[in-house]
């Protein structure tokens, strides 16, 4: 009995790794009412935040930080929002670390330079657009491609035929709208639920998005709400990497909200 002692506690140890791996392991689940009409709801292979448009609710695109070139984690960057998603691509080394591959507008300003690409953008009136960033904008994020164009998905995302990126399934990120909601949308990182482009396309058109536009992914795909995790499964918080930008969703404070 001695001699299978060790044994025994080798086999308990392998039995209780085993357990711990089979564990469920989700992202969130069900439906969370943010206040101001917001939503956040796990919707099959999506989470989707659900914003009202003309409700005061606001939108905001900010760098991970303006002052210094660096990525920093959504949940550091999102202390104050209702929900928080990854922006725009990013560089990850030389001259342009950590900044945008696009422009990058926060409150009618640009916090960021670059060549202009299909992005996510609110006029001046606070009125939502995607395509190429129109004259005075109050927000603009994400170099595209663009997903959904009046209604139908994009030529743009059967293009790329041999680009695993496109091609391949990944988590994913995204932002679209039709003529009363933003929606702002990411895979959970849970390697079922992963989708290529075209498949995110058509998820976005299911939805009824009149326009959307994607927005980085992979390993940058995370949701925050209310300052916590929400699309990665509880242990697994390093499947997601720090971000160089963020699109935040707003409580109102008087300010124009998304119209």
């Amino acid at each position: 009995m001695k001699r299978l002692a060790p044994l025994l506690v080798v086999l308990a140890g392998l039995l209780g790794a085993l357990a711990w791996q089979a564990r469920p392991r989700t992202a969130l689940a069900g439906t969370l009412e943010l206040g101001w009409g917001v939503t956040v709801a796990r919707e099959g292979g999506l989470i989707v935040v659900r914003v009202p448009r003309r409700s005061k609710v606001r939108l905001r695109a900010v760098l991970a930080d303006e002052k210094q070139q660096r990525l920093r984690d959504l949940a550091d960057i999102a202390t104050s929002a209702l929900a928080a998603v990854n922006g725009d691509y990013h560089f990850l080394e030389g001259p342009s670390f950590a900044r945008t591959y696009s422009p990058l507008v926060t409150d009618g300003r640009v916090a960021w330079v670059a060549s202009a690409s299909d992005s996510f953008w609110l006029d001046e009136n606070h009125v939502p657009h995607v395509g190429r960033m129109g004259a005075h904008p109050w927000l603009a994020i994400g170099t595209g491609p663009r997903l959904v164009e009046n209604g139908e998905v994009t030529a743009a995302v059967f293009s790329e035929k041999n680009m695993e990126g496109w091609t391949g399934r990944y988590a994913r990120t995204a932002v679209g709208f039709d003529a009363n909601t933003i929606y702002v949308v990411v895979t959970p990182q849970e390697p079922w639920t992963h989708l290529s482009m075209k498949e995110l396309a058509r998820a976005m058109k299911k939805l009824g998005c009149v326009e959307a536009l994607n927005l980085d992914g992979g390993p940058s795909t995370t949701l925050v709400v209310n300052g916590a995790l929400a699309n990665v499964p509880e242990g697994d918080e390093g499947r997601v990497n720090p971000v160089a930008s963020a699109l935040l969703v707003l409580a109102p404070d008087g300010s124009p909200g998304v119209n």
